[in-house]
């Protein structure tokens, strides 16, 4: 496949909102799942087609040395089949920095490198977006910036807390705030936010939740669908331009935890499974390429090699 410079070129100003759910803007008896993509892709991917739901994958560029999506195997493959079995492809930004954090420099370069190593994957541009630990404020330029490149900034209602419950004995209280979110009154759609960088989110939580919502009679959706926004919206060709899409914009929804710019990351093959401490008490789990600590961590944990 020939590449694409991941150099970004700014492009025109078009309208872009926010998307942030609740309320009149969601087609009804739907539930948009947001995935930030890892390790458990190509599972997930299966059990979404054995229920016929279709998801919103955010990508990241190199994140925690993976390696490049569009030079390092088996993302391009993987990327591929989203766009084949019907689900929505968006960035996570290139190496998934706090927005907040940086100049408008190096957001501009974030967005730009991640969508040119998409493009060269799929030959078009993302037009939606999740900014990293949901941190993009308008103080900081952020909103501007996204603005200008035609992005949607994209949130979620119920976040499954799936990354702080990583381990086979913690993954039901997950269960438990899908369970809850489910049986609130006048819920009837929204957008829920999982990460398949941990098994058990992908092996355990995600059949759980899926039976649910299939009980109440539900689908499985989108971003795009779940916000009524057609499908030309979702990308633009790259030297082109998409349709404007330009869903209702609500009230703000839930803030994950934000951290600083990370440092440069390895792209080493060689993986360890650790845990850290986030700045906010909880910990984290996950493959990371040895000696690679994550922005706004403290101290990590015991390790163990895998390769």
């Amino acid at each position: 496949m020939a590449g694409v410079d991941h150099k970004a070129a700014i492009r025109s100003a078009h309208q872009a909102v926010v998307l942030q759910p609740g309320g009149a803007a969601l087609a009804q008896n739907t539930a948009a799942t947001l995935i930030a993509s890892g390790d458990y892709t190509s599972d997930l991917l299966d059990v979404l087609k054995s229920y016929g739901f279709t998801a919103t994958f955010f990508i990241t560029g190199n994140n925690i040395g993976k390696g490049p999506i569009d030079t390092t195997a088996p993302y391009p493959s993987l990327i591929k089949r989203m766009i084949a079995e019907g689900h929505q492809v968006a960035s996570h930004t290139w190496s998934h920095y706090n927005l907040s954090g940086i100049g408008s420099g190096m957001r501009m370069q974030q967005m730009g490198k991640n969508e040119r190593a998409i493009a060269n994957i799929i030959g078009k541009y993302p037009t939606y977006m999740r900014p990293p630990y949901s941190e993009c404020t308008q103080q900081s330029g952020c909103w501007a910036d996204l603005k200008k490149l035609g992005y949607h900034r994209t949130y979620f209602d119920l976040d499954t807390q799936d990354y702080l419950n990583p381990l086979p004995t913690q993954i039901q209280n997950s269960k438990n705030i899908v369970e809850n979110y489910l049986a609130a009154a006048g819920v009837t759609g929204y957008l829920s936010i999982q990460h398949d960088i941990v098994e058990q989110s992908v092996h355990n939580l995600t059949t759980y939740y899926y039976d649910a919502i299939k009980a109440k009679g539900w689908k499985g959706v989108t971003v795009g669908e779940c916000m009524n926004d057609p499908q030309i919206n979702w990308y633009r060709t790259p030297g082109g331009s998409s349709a404007t899409a330009s869903p209702a914009s609500v009230s703000s929804a839930t803030k994950a935890a934000s951290t600083t710019a990370s440092p440069t990351v390895s792209t080493s093959v060689s993986k360890v499974y650790t845990s850290w401490t986030r700045t906010d008490g909880h910990r984290i789990f996950a493959w990371i390429t040895p000696g690679y600590s994550p922005p706004g961590m403290l101290a990590p944990g015991a390790t163990v090699s895998r390769t």
